[in-house]
């Protein structure tokens, strides 16, 4: 009886079905965030690109540089999905990262995170601590000819 009743929410938008490691699969392009339910797109003249991978063998990849600036960041881990919560434990960082990298948490080599995620349509969202609230880190989906 229960099996029902959640399909029933999840067609009505009551519910989100329970996502698959399938449906994170593929290389994703920061496009926005979402602080207190107000959108913040990139602008057209940013010059900051970040992208997040994942293949279906639960390696990930996260990556950041600015156009025209000479600089990256990268690292590699692995992950998996546990019901709404997207771990991932990074498991290489690019020893030829730019300085500022050192700075950034999510390049710590060893570093296991647990990221609140659900999907916006098409756009995947990832929920992070953002002083006393939480910011939404909006994700396109995109291909190679799109990099």
């Amino acid at each position: 009886m229960r099996k029902p009743l959640v399909l029933a929410l999840c067609l009505f938008g009551v519910l989100s079905p329970p996502a698959k490691a399938s449906s994170v699969v593929g290389k994703w392009a920061y496009i926005m965030k979402v602080h207190q339910g107000i959108e913040f797109p990139e602008p057209p003249h940013a010059t900051l690109r970040l992208r997040f991978e994942f293949l279906a063998s639960g390696d990930s990849r996260l990556y950041w540089w600015h156009v025209g600036q000479g600089d990256h960041c990268e690292r590699h881990g692995r992950y998996h999905l546990e019901g709404d919560q997207l771990v991932d434990r990074v498991v290489w960082v690019d020893p030829k990262n730019s300085y500022a990298c050192s700075q950034d948490p999510d390049m710590q080599d060893g570093r296991i995170t647990r990221t609140p995620f659900s999907f916006r349509g098409e756009n995947l969202s990832l929920r992070l601590p953002f002083g006393g609230s939480e910011i939404f880190y909006i994700w396109k989906k995109i291909t190679v000819e799109e990099e």
